[in-house]
């Protein structure tokens, strides 16, 4: 069993999100072979991490 000690200089994300090209937002095909759901749509990048942001504090 590995001690805590390995693992204080490493670090792991907490959260996360997908982010969708604008562009490729409506590609069903291509959402269909990824697996990515019509629930999830472009946001803008900085709208993306303004959610991390405030999910953190």
């Amino acid at each position: 069993m590995q001690s805590l000690q390995q693992f204080v200089n490493q670090s792991v994300p907490t959260s996360g999100r997908l982010f969708v090209p604008q562009e490729r937002d409506g590609d069903i095909e291509r959402r269909a072979k990824t697996g990515v759901t019509d629930k999830i749509g472009h946001r803008e990048e900085w709208r993306l991490a303004a959610d991390l942001i405030e999910e953190a504090i």
